[in-house]
């Protein structure tokens, strides 16, 4: 017989409120399945929207994240809700939450659910439950987990919940929030109420700067470093994304704090609040670009205060030095007041040498500029072997992928899959062809534009299925020409404080192949020790959230989708999600855009030129960036960008410029002029590109010589697709670093 009844609960009282409203969540039994395995009942959810809780004295009830915009300047004072519960089965036991399990080589498993019996009699004690409040480029919400199920341990009942009623008040809030607007697409898909934004927010929400004030990319490096990240920042103007380097040195005198990480994270709030900033590279290791270390605990056993956590760089809200108890434990949530949603988006890579910096651009610029355009960015490569359990022929690592894949990938990603796994593979042998280094080092140099690895892990190797690991020097051998896209679930292969060379940064450095990004944590992953449930864990859901984002996004920009994925889950606080917050670590070029199909080509593009400029018309292709700049001073000189246009004017143009088109899964065009350098003297830092580069040649009657002197240190690139001609008055000042490309 079914039962219904009406709850409706009061979290606290109303004080000081100012504004409330209700908001409605419906949910679909439908979306759900029982599954009775050993005389206890698991619920499935049909999609991953669904988790649960890591208390192993639970039922494992599956909660949602439901995140509720905030008026402008408010913060969350209370909320209600109402619930509209129907009992629907009787003699019923719920299973209890899963172990979780770290994705080491040394990770212990441990038997989960062997008790039926509940020490209380109704679960969940409240259906919504307040995680905390985010703020996020100014924007305010506050999130909650929340289930539509409820389960009387007493009677053996489970009821459903179709409808849930939460009204939110708000209050003034006493603390200032700084707003820099924009980017709210990053987070207009986790809202329940997004639509909401022009209300609380009004129309005119983008950043007051001007073009001459903005920086989006920051590169931070060393002294030593510093000139070789020259040539990304010159390519990243050309393309319309005004980019700045400083030293760790010129932070450590610039700016305020007690340690050399607050003066780095001072640094970059400063060009966040006063450029607009969204993109930061740490560009080297923890020995060029210092990092912030962090503490995580995981239950009772797992607790690390080492954790190097590039997150910290990026949140500047609440506590800004996560060390709010002032015991020097950065990063303890509650007791340090920790901020988890970054306002810009930050990658690293761990480089200490020149070459290894010279080899991280080429292969970026070589992905950018040179991709195949047919039979390698549309193929992904699912791998791996078993974590803790095999059932049906299967392994979990060979269930899980595959499950991510078909609900996840496939529904919004028309690129073909490949299966390698310890039980299963799609190559010519079957289950009988093992997943061995070897086997796995053939296939990898097949060339595979997204790989997925599901594996236990250490510093430097992923455990394979028979013999030795596949480790470090196997990443640095490959001749994949075209590099891989990589994420993984394995523990520790992305240490890049901890082994010499860890894997991460050995697929990074690999000038042949290898990878062109890598996200991986840097110390343990999380799995979860269970058959039956579509939440099988934190790193598999982070990886296919990554996914998720990256098939979808317009900016397939590689940290921005990173950012993104991590803020999907800073509403659920939660030990093994809370950890990888901090130990996923993204590797590559922060603002590399990703291509998500086979790259089409520019091919009807003009540049025509007018009475005072020139009209770019990218050939009848709409939504394309166009930006003209400067050609050898950064874009100092000459900086103009047109965004979502097909076609754009520019006028007062320099003598030597670059006009440069691109789009989401286009070949960027760039034109490459002949450049003629006479009758000047360069003093500082430039870096020319073009078709060939004449310098003091006769190039006008009206000049009878030209003569061009490098002076004052200064680092020069002439990079030309054809010849550089040098004059013979050309003089080169000691000190000067002449490139020739």
């Amino acid at each position: 017989m079914k039962q219904f009844f009406n709850i409706i609960i009061a979290i606290f009282f109303v004080s000081q409120s100012i504004y409330a409203q209700s908001y409605s969540l419906k949910f679909n039994l439908s979306d759900f399945d029982l599954i009775e395995e050993k005389g206890l009942v698991y619920i499935k959810a049909s999609n991953g929207a669904y988790l649960l809780l890591e208390d192993t004295s639970l039922p494992a009830l599956p909660y949602k994240i439901v995140n509720i915009l905030l008026p402008n300047e408010t913060e969350l004072d209370n909320f209600t809700f109402s619930t509209n519960q129907t009992i629907f089965r009787n003699n019923i036991v719920l299973a209890k939450n899963p172990e979780v399990i770290p994705v080491s080589m040394l990770g212990e498993v441990k038997e989960t659910n062997g008790s039926k019996t509940y020490s209380k009699e109704v679960y969940p004690e409240k259906n919504v439950v307040y995680s905390n409040t985010n703020i996020f480029r100014g924007y305010s919400y506050a999130s909650f987990i929340v289930t539509p199920f409820a389960f009387n341990a007493s009677q053996s009942t489970l009821s459903f919940i179709d409808e849930i009623q939460i009204t939110v008040s708000v209050k003034n809030s006493p603390y200032k929030i700084f707003h820099q607007y924009g980017e709210f697409d990053m987070i207009s898909d986790i809202l329940l109420n997004p639509k909401d934004v022009t209300l609380f927010y009004g129309e005119n929400r983008k950043s007051t700067k001007t073009v001459t004030d903005t920086v989006t990319y920051l590169i931070i490096t060393s002294p030593y470093l510093e000139k070789n990240f020259l040539p990304l920042k010159a390519w990243k103007i050309q393309k319309g994304i005004r980019t700045d380097i400083i030293t760790v040195d010129d932070i450590m005198n610039n700016y305020p704090g007690t340690t050399i990480q607050l003066k780095i994270k001072h640094c970059i709030k400063d060009y966040y609040e006063n450029h607009d900033l969204k993109y930061v590279l740490m560009g080297g290791d923890e020995n060029v670009v210092p990092i912030q270390r962090c503490y995580r605990e995981c239950g009772d056993s797992v607790e690390d205060n080492t954790i190097p956590c590039d997150l910290f760089y990026t949140c500047f809200d609440n506590q800004f030095d996560w060390n709010y108890n002032g015991n020097d434990t950065i990063g303890e949530l509650f007791f340090d007041r920790v901020d988890l949603t970054p306002d810009v988006s930050i990658s690293r890579i761990p480089v200490r040498s020149k070459n290894e910096v010279n080899t991280f651009i080429s292969k970026t610029k070589k992905y950018e500029f040179y991709p195949a355009l047919s039979n390698y960015v549309n193929r992904m490569l699912l791998t791996g072997m078993e974590i803790a359990n095999t059932w049906d022929g299967k392994s979990d690592a060979h269930h899980w992928s595959e499950y991510i894949y078909s609900s996840y990938i496939s529904p919004i990603w028309n690129g073909t899959k490949t299966k390698f796994y310890d039980t299963g593979t799609d190559y010519s042998g079957g289950s009988s062809y093992d997943l061995t280094a070897s086997n796995l080092q053939t296939k990898l140099n097949l060339g595979y534009h997204f790989v997925h690895m599901a594996t236990h892990g250490n510093n430097t190797a992923w455990k394979m299925e028979t013999g030795s690991h596949y480790t470090s020097n196997n990443a640095l051998t490959q001749t994949n020409m075209n590099p891989a896209v990589i994420i993984t679930m394995a523990c520790h292969t992305n240490a890049f404080d901890r082994a010499d060379t860890c894997l991460s940064e050995a697929f990074l450095k690999n000038p042949n192949g290898g990878c062109i990004v890598y996200w991986g944590s840097s110390r343990q992953g999380w799995a979860k020790n269970l058959t039956s449930l579509s939440d099988y864990g934190a790193s598999l859901n982070y990886n296919q959230t990554f996914f998720t984002k990256l098939f979808t996004e317009t900016n397939t920009s590689f940290a921005r989708i990173t950012t993104e994925a991590k803020i999907t889950y800073n509403g659920y606080l939660l030990g093994t999600y809370l950890w990888l917050q901090y130990s996923l670590n993204a590797i590559g070029d922060a603002e590399l855009p990703i291509y998500t199909n086979n790259p089409s080509q520019f091919t009807n593009v003009s540049v025509t030129s007018t009475s005072t400029g020139i009209i770019v018309n990218t050939g009848g292709i709409s939504g394309c960036r166009i930006a003209v700049t400067s050609n050898g001073d950064f874009g100092t000189s000459y900086f103009r960008v047109a965004e979502n246009v097909s076609q754009a004017s520019f006028s007062n143009l320099p003598t030597n410029y670059i006009v440069t088109i691109t789009k989401k899964n286009y070949v960027p065009y760039r034109t490459t002029p002949d450049v003629y350098l006479q009758n000047c003297t360069i003093n500082n830092d430039a870096y020319y590109y073009g078709n060939n580069i004449f310098v003091g040649k006769h190039v006008t009657t009206a000049v009878p010589q030209g003569n061009v002197y490098f002076t004052n240190n200064a680092s020069i690139t002439l990079d030309a697709e054809n010849n550089v001609y040098l004059d013979s008055d050309v003089e080169v000042q000691t000190g000067v670093k002449l490139n020739i490309e």
